[in-house]
């Protein structure tokens, strides 16, 4: 095409402005040279056909000039300043727009993508300037016009990246005529044999209803013979959406699918409402199908009204009723504004626009984050909510309430304190519903939960609760930003983040998320920049590859649910496909039970449902066999720990003397200890930190320990195991007695727990006394209860024990050894046969030390609460071995005083809880 040829197109123009255009011309002719495109044909006949399609829409002399020379910096010497040099205006501006980035231009940051980071520099430029928008239209449609000279990899490529964002964008500009036809091009490519079907489909379509057409205009003019005299009713076709449903229902008749479009074409609003009551009084409307998008305009600036009436033949009609201006703007959408002097108002037509620059803020190097967002809040389907004071807002259709306050208020909605929709106070989780009535009332600060952003399903409302958090202080953010990631570690592996070396991690923070420290990942974290879950996978673990579904592990979901809850979690449950679901009905609560399978990214997903809808405590998932795991090894636990005086008692009336157990106990303790630990350390996939063995509680653990074993054994030498049991349990009463004072907690369950519990002992030691057993019994309560309060203060104040529980262990032993070799003079371990020394040592190991791996690997992965509910039960067992060795009547007759004690401290804990 030469020039003469595309000036014919250019009759709007002035002769000033064409003699610019013309310049422009040859100056983009003259640098594009001898460039070929794929076709063979010069290059410069696609900036021609861009220019032509923008002439066609009327664009001004500076959209044109820069149609014309929109590739040559990126694909000539041509240069920003030389064009600048050459012409006054915008041009430059327009030209930079749509110049796309280069993979250099974002390699220095791995969370960027240079191909959504064009988009991003377009979108930018959209509310300051929307012709660089309609300019890349221009030029992708001419692309997709000439697609047939790329590769069929490329092509299909290219079609589904236009169907993905150049359509959606011509629909957000209300620009349907490009739209449909770039779309229809891409599912030529895409979908080829579908797309023959559709076609074939829109002819019998215009065909019908240029026939329906006729009929409903006689049938008007007959009986409204003026109004008819301004009114135009015109073909539409379908869009490629409304056609592939049509294909889908085929004759049948449904709701909401219409036989043809009428476009009703009025002279003002006015008539616009009189047709609408025309068309309902002759003929039947279809239920719910009025659409009054005149007093609210769609998301695109759209205005029309829309009515379904049904013919008496049956045929369904869909009629859109639009003054002639909205006709116009309704196919070229807002290129009918954004090149004359009213270009400046263009964007108050697109209110989307306004929530651009706050999402590319948010999201400033995260070019994923920015296309979900984009994605979803601006390319999406949209819905309507009414606020107050005649306020509404076009929201996401994905919305939740608490996206819906942030859109209607904006940074109010960050001292957001009740929610009514439709009058009804509402959760702020909840799916917003489409033309609902939103009240919000609101505090006098502001006041956001890092949890609000679980609630929240837009890029908008994300933005602004960043925003606030990112305000906190940076001490405040890491300790959050910590405390979120020590979680996660702490529920996936049972390890605490304090335990472990983090020098890999300060490395992969650095390589996988452009952080120069772990401190910067967690503020990160702490301000919403980054999703925890991701987070781990990137710092923690390798990602696998999702198995398929048959092979997904089972987990088992438990939750309590209210009747508030009950049928929104059985809808979350449902959801998730489970092999088998189950609610049990109670007064008060239902017990909902399923088994599921699940990939990561699933059961994280279904995990962060729960967290919103149910309480914290309410519900567990966990891997099938995981709680019989757990119960087998709680069972195990206080088994061994029960049998252990029991064992010990026989071994120290025939076999062994306290001082030679205590012996051989510390010794074996510390080979055992170590070998483990030697074991774990090598086969660990982490690097721990080391435990110091100087710290003062530490020693006092180890000491107290030794001192408790030595007293124990003294005990059990002289009284049976029934009343050393109780000695242990009644010193731990006594510790949670004071306990409950010193945090001021009612102590009336602990107390009279205790009460039981001496009865017990006096009607026991009535029956077989010892002074010294007695003596020796107080002695080992005390050891005990001094080896608890030390042990938990090291590990609540000193050292976080979780993973780290086989260095603390050998420390122990460690300590205790140095104080079992001061027994050595008087120790006669050398004098036990073989045998003898073997069962001592095997009921070492199993009684003593495997209790203590079994006990530390329930603190990782249970609560402290339900171990402390489950200890007291080791009395059972003892006293039940103590019957086996010695039927005794005054043993029978302490077990219900037992029995209530435990049921008093089970009480005590739950009310504590």
């Amino acid at each position: 095409m030469q020039w003469n040829e595309l000036k014919s197109h250019l009759r709007h123009i002035g002769v000033k402005d064409l003699a610019r255009i013309e310049r422009a011309f040859e100056m983009g002719k003259n640098a594009h040279g001898e460039q070929k495109r794929k076709s063979g044909e010069p290059y410069f006949t696609h900036p021609i056909a861009v220019t032509h399609i923008l002439a066609d829409m009327g664009a001004d002399a500076d959209t044109l000039i820069a149609a014309l020379l929109h590739d040559t910096v990126e694909d000539t010497d041509l240069t920003f300043k030389e064009i600048d040099k050459e012409f006054n205006g915008d041009v430059c501006a327009l030209i930079d727009g749509v110049t796309k980035l280069e993979p250099e231009d974002v390699e220095h940051v791995s969370t960027l993508d240079d191909q959504i980071e064009t988009l991003r520099k377009i979108f930018r430029l959209i509310e300051k300037d929307v012709r660089v928008m309609v300019i890349k239209l221009a030029d992708r449609l001419h692309n997709m016009q000439t697609i047939e000279h790329l590769s069929a990899k490329r092509q299909k490529e290219m079609a589904k990246e236009t169907l993905e964002v150049y359509v959606k964008i011509a629909d957000r500009l209300s620009m349907h005529a490009l739209r449909d036809e770039l779309e229809g091009l891409c599912i030529a490519i895409v979908e080829p044999a579908e797309f023959s079907k559709l076609r074939k489909q829109q002819e019998q379509n215009e065909n019908q209803s240029l026939d329906v057409i006729k009929t409903v205009k006689k049938h008007l003019t007959k009986h409204y013979p003026k109004m008819m005299e301004h009114v135009d009713l015109l073909y539409e076709q379908k869009s490629w959406g409304k056609l592939r449903l049509q294909q889908v229902t085929k004759k049948k008749t449904i709701t909401g699918v219409a036989n043809a479009i009428i476009a009703c074409v009025c002279e003002d609003i006015d008539e616009c409402y009189q047709l609408l009551g025309v068309l309902h009084q002759q003929y039947q409307r279809e239920a719910m199908s009025l659409q009054d998008c005149i007093n609210a305009p769609m998301v695109n600036g759209y205005q029309g009204i829309h009515t379904t009436v049904i013919l008496e033949n049956g045929v369904r009609i869909r009629c859109k009723i639009r003054t002639r201006q909205m006709q116009q703007y309704a196919r070229e959408g807002i290129a009918l504004l954004c090149f004359d002097k009213k270009a400046s108002d263009a964007m108050s037509r697109l209110p989307w626009a306004e929530h651009i620059e706050t999402l590319s803020q948010d999201n400033e190097k995260r070019s994923k984050e920015f296309w979900e967002s984009l994605q979803n809040d601006i390319l999406g389907e949209a819905i309507v909510v009414h606020g107050t004071d005649d306020q509404q807002a076009l929201v996401p259709s994905t919305a939740t309430v608490l996206d819906g306050v942030f859109y209607l208020y904006g940074k109010r909605a960050l001292r957001l304190k009740e929610v009514l929709i439709n009058g009804s106070p509402a959760q702020l989780h909840e799916a917003l519903p489409h033309a609902c009535s939103l009240t919000a009332k609101f505090a006098k600060h502001e006041h956001v939960e890092h949890s609000w952003l679980q609630y929240i399903e837009t890029g908008v409302a994300a933005a602004h609760i960043r925003d606030y958090l990112s305000k906190l202080p940076r001490s405040k953010k890491r300790l959050l930003g910590r405390d979120l990631f020590s979680q996660k570690l702490m529920y996936e592996k049972g390890i605490s983040l304090d335990e472990i070396r983090t020098a890999g991690m300060e490395k992969s923070a650095h390589t996988h998320l452009g952080y120069k420290s772990l401190d910067d990942v967690f503020i990160a974290l702490a301000e919403g920049k980054l999703e925890v879950d991701s987070v781990f996978d990137l710092l923690y673990q390798k990602k696998t590859s999702q198995r398929a579904k048959k092979n997904m592990p089972v987990y088992q979901l438990e939750i309590h649910a209210t009747e508030a809850t009950v049928n929104t979690l059985l809808d979350i449950v449902r959801d998730a496909n489970p092999d088998t679901v189950k609610v049990k009905n109670s007064t008060d609560n239902a017990l909902i039970t399923a088994n599921i399978r699940l990939g990561k990214d699933e059961r994280i997903a279904l995990q962060k449902q729960l967290q919103i809808v149910s309480d914290e405590g309410n519900w567990s998932l966990e891997k099938k066999g995981y709680k019989r795991l757990i119960r087998t090894s709680l069972f195990l636990l206080v088994m061994l720990w029960g049998l252990d005086p029991v064992i010990a008692n026989l071994l120290l009336q025939d076999m062994v003397s306290p001082l030679d157990l205590t012996f051989i106990r510390f010794v074996a303790f510390f080979i055992a200890s170590g070998s483990f630990l030697a074991v774990y350390t090598l086969f660990s996939n982490h690097s721990y930190k080391p435990l110091s063995p100087f710290q003062p509680t530490l020693i006092a653990s180890g000491v107290t320990l030794f001192l408790t074993a030595v007293f124990s054994y003294l005990t059990l030498s002289l009284l049976p195991p029934d009343q050393y049991i109780l000695y242990i349990i009644g010193g731990l009463v006594v510790l949670t007695i004071s306990e409950d004072i010193t945090n001021n907690r009612p102590a009336r369950f602990a107390i009279a727990a205790l009460i039981l519990l001496v009865a017990a002992l006096v009607a026991l030691s009535h029956a077989n006394f010892s002074l010294w057993g007695t003596i020796f019994g107080f002695a080992s309560a005390s050891g005990f209860v001094q080896y608890s309060l030390h042990a938990g203060r090291y590990q609540r104040s000193v050292e976080t024990i979780h993973a780290r529980y086989p260095s603390f262990l050998f420390w122990l032993s460690t300590i205790g050894l140095l104080f079992t070799l001061l027994l050595y003079p008087v120790v006669s371990v050398q004098d036990l046969h073989i045998t003898e020394l073997g069962i001592v040592v095997a009921f070492v190991l199993t009684f003593s030390i495997l209790p203590y791996g079994i006990f530390y690997e329930c603190t990782r992965r249970i609560e402290g609460a339900k171990l402390e509910k489950t200890l007291p039960l080791v009395s059972f067992w003892t006293f039940g071995g103590t019957l086996l060795l010695n039927a005794n009547l005054t043993t029978v007759a302490a077990l219900p005083c037992i029995a209530l004690a435990i049921i008093l401290l089970r009480m005590r804990n739950t009310n504590n809880a």
